[in-house]
């Protein structure tokens, strides 16, 4: 998969950073550790991809922005997953500004009659106008930036602003949380899933370990190495969680 590395057992969503934008991130590329797992890692990606492309933009339009320099368009076509999530990601930003530039705006409702359609939308049961009128402005924006390609009426487009309904309405309803106070709701969308590292860490010490065993015969006999230590680590383990339940 584009942008998926996977090293010693552990899977890791890159992003190159472009030349220009070297000197200002301070690296030549950009991960997200996505864990041991390749089927979770496969579910975190378009997030966490979508996290790291966002950095990218952000850092590019501060460059175009101290350079005087008008934001170029530049190609660089996403999958509608990575599309989803970054819109997700950018209306809950927005929604944070906001709230941080005034306290008017925790008082402002819902528009209701957006929120009514985005169910049409998201089941396939909205015409390719009514999409247009729900997320075509999304869409549009996505256009501008590079990220897609995809013409009003064709299969992609109406995937594509299928998904977008779909990222707008759970976009609102942590807004709708935060307007009661709560800050601490996280979407259960497996796209949306941004891993955090230590929920790997109680679990990935033998993963750890088989891959620092494969890495070493590659070059040399391990199994000394292995028979040794792998009762230990997996009492390491043992014990570990025996102490967790206690």
């Amino acid at each position: 998969m584009r942008n998926l590395r996977s090293r010693n057992g552990r899977y890791s969503a890159r992003q190159v950073v472009p030349k220009a934008l070297v000197p200002v991130v301070g690296k030549t590329e950009l991960l997200i550790d996505l864990g041991t797992d390749r089927r979770k890692a496969l579910e975190r990606h378009p997030a966490a991809l979508a996290h790291l492309k966002a950095q990218i933009k952000n850092d590019r339009r501060k460059v175009d922005l101290d350079s005087g320099r008008p934001a170029a368009r530049r190609l660089e076509l996403c999958s509608p997953e990575e599309i989803y999530a970054s819109n997700y990601f950018e209306r809950l930003q927005q929604d944070e500004d906001a709230r941080n530039s005034h306290p008017a705006y925790a008082r402002i409702s819902i528009d209701d009659l957006f929120v009514s359609g985005l169910p049409r939308g998201i089941s396939g049961a909205a015409t390719d106008t009514e999409l247009a009128d729900l997320v075509g402005h999304r869409i549009s924006y996505y256009q501008s930036l590079g990220y897609t390609a995809a013409e009003f009426g064709t299969q992609g487009w109406r995937q594509l602003a299928r998904m977008l309904c779909q990222s707008e309405y759970e976009a609102l309803e942590r807004v709708a949380k935060r307007d009661e106070g709560d800050v601490s709701g996280r979407s259960n969308n497996p796209i949306l899933a941004i891993p955090d590292s230590r929920e790997e860490e109680a679990v990935s010490i033998l993963g750890l370990f088989d891959g620092y065993i494969r890495h070493r015969s590659m070059h040399q006999d391990s199994r000394e190495v292995q028979k040794r230590w792998t009762p230990v680590f997996k009492d390491l383990v043992a014990s570990t969680r025996l102490k967790s339940q206690s």
